[in-house]
């Protein structure tokens, strides 16, 4: 029998080669599906244990809130959600009230009209683009910070295809497992508060003025927009889905498609899938830049847009961004930026006791006793960084970035960390820059193909001292830390901003941090240095 088998594979060579690479699929297959059912059913009884147990008679069970898009991604979000996420807030003793949206845009209409003794908690079932539209409806409710809304915690399950927020909390090659990790603060009833990044429009040069479409003005958000990750402006993205001039098929963004997977999947990563969204992409990428024509900043003519409407297809441009970037040095909070920073958490601070009367004291009355006196160094950090003042802090700072791949703009624990990727020299280099970055998840991704341009280190060094030594001289890239920041675009036609991965038309914003905004996940934030701030 072994002998047959033997002459057989020498007889057919491709058939066995290929019989044997689809068994191996397929066991593969099988055998994941078998070990994730495994996981699953140890999880959930684990958590029938806490959800049978009795409650006090003065507690409730806890209310949460869950918002779900069961249309978005061809219903592949709605089936996760009831195969990994479902069972485990059902199975565990929570009261799930399930709000299921028709786009995503409604979370913004839901979460501003939420009732704050409804829920306990709010989970967000989607893309990052989600959990920024829920956040930002609650920020914009004139209510927020006296109602009950303010301790609400805010907590999200990583179903998307974008799940940078998720990411910071950490990441499991398992869906059912991580979406277990996820729920766990739910059910310990842990959270923490939490920065967010405010993107608010500014107004426009005169030269950015001229060019801008009615059309234009009216797509971008009046009010401010919040985001839990940051903003990026690049071409990779143009290229992958639509804007800037430089995809291939659509003018503007379409809906969300499947990103390419990172190497830290490696099932997944090497797939025959996997190769063949990585092939796609190095010839959508490398054609991309071979028929772009040379970069001009100067904006389109009248005729040429003209021209670009009627065939219906992106007026094509250079592989390559220009902005001007008006930066402010870094500061923990001091007399100058406190109130702006802290605007929402403020509130919550409660007043000062007054000062005892001396006839009080005569009295004897309890209320004036020196026990009730205040204690001065039991004050709250934030009203001792009220007491300081950085004489740098508000001084502005002007970058030309006269060419860049990428402009990102991130939330980094107090402040805002602004990175510019220089553009590439060639095909080659470009498409290793493509590929770096679409198949990291994370918006930094150290690409080492380039240098930082000279312009750029000309202007890094017009900044304090302070600033010169956050700027990373040993990356490719353009990094430095501040308080806040204002982008103008040197070109706002067909261009588009991805503020928490959502499309936006592309506008003169000024971006700044809103510290202790949202309470979420009890995640460690990067603590600054007040020393080498102030030294």
């Amino acid at each position: 029998m072994l002998r047959n088998l033997v002459q057989n594979i020498r007889k057919y060579p491709k058939t066995t080669v290929f019989l044997t690479a689809a068994s191996i699929l397929i066991g593969n297959h099988v055998t994941t599906k078998y070990r994730t059912n495994l996981l699953r059913r140890r999880i959930c009884t684990q958590l029938k244990v806490l959800g049978m147990e009795r409650l006090p008679s003065e507690e409730k069970l806890l209310r949460v809130t869950v918002f779900l898009n069961p249309f978005a991604h061809q219903r592949r979000i709605l089936e996760k959600f009831d195969e990994n996420a479902m069972p485990l807030l059902q199975i565990s003793g929570l009261d799930v009230q399930m709000v299921y949206l028709d786009d995503d845009d409604e979370a913004k209409t839901y979460s501003n009209v939420l009732d704050p003794t409804s829920t306990d908690a709010i989970i967000v079932a989607g893309d990052d683009n989600l959990l920024a539209k829920t956040v930002t409806g609650l920020l914009r409710r004139s209510d927020y910070v006296t109602t009950n809304l303010w301790n609400i915690p805010v907590y999200a399950l990583p179903l998307g295809v974008f799940n940078n927020f998720c990411r910071i909390f950490g990441k499991d090659s398992v869906l059912v497992n991580w979406c277990y990790h996820m729920i766990e603060p739910v059910l310990q009833r842990s959270s923490k508060r939490r920065n967010v990044l405010k993107v608010k429009l500014v107004s426009e040069t005169p030269i950015q003025a001229e060019h801008t479409s009615t059309n234009q003005q009216k797509d971008f958000p009046t009010r401010e927009v919040f985001a839990m990750t940051g903003i990026e402006w690049g071409c990779w993205r143009d290229v992958e889905y639509g804007g800037g001039g430089l995809s291939l098929t659509a003018a503007r963004p379409a809906s969300h498609k499947a990103r390419l997977a990172d190497a830290d999947d490696a099932s997944y990563y090497y797939s025959p899938r996997q190769w063949a969204k990585r092939v796609g992409a190095v010839f959508r990428h490398a054609w991309c830049y071979i028929r772009s024509p040379v970069f001009d900043p100067s904006p389109p003519t009248v005729e040429q847009l003209e021209r670009s409407n009627k065939k219906h297809k992106p007026l094509r441009r250079g592989c390559a961004k220009q902005a001007t970037l008006v930066v402010k040095p870094a500061c923990p909070g001091c007399k100058k930026c406190w109130s702006e920073k802290y605007s929402l958490a403020v509130s919550k601070i409660p007043p000062r006791p007054s000062q005892s009367l001396w006839f009080g004291r005569l009295l004897g009355s309890p209320s004036y006793s020196g026990s009730k006196r205040p204690n001065g160094n039991a004050r709250s950090g934030h009203e001792q960084i009220v007491d300081k003042e950085n004489p740098e802090c508000g001084l502005e700072t002007r970058l030309d970035v006269p060419r860049a791949s990428r402009i990102v703009i991130s939330l980094d624990g107090d402040y805002i960390r602004v990175s510019v990727s220089p553009p590439a020299n060639g095909v080659v280099s470009y498409v290793k820059q493509a590929l770096a970055n679409l198949t990291s998840p994370a918006y930094h991704c150290a690409v080492k193909e380039e240098h930082v341009s000279q312009p750029l280190e000309a202007a890094a060094s017009r900044l304090p001292q302070q600033q010169q030594a956050m700027v990373v001289g040993e990356s490719d890239e353009f990094t430095l830390l501040c308080s806040s920041v204002t982008l103008y675009p040197g070109r706002c036609d067909g261009e588009f901003f991805w503020i928490d991965n959502d499309c936006f038309e592309a506008r003169p914003v000024e971006v700044s941090v809103l510290k202790d905004a949202v309470n979420s996940f009890p995640l460690r934030q990067t603590v600054a240095n007040e020393a080498a701030v102030y030294s």
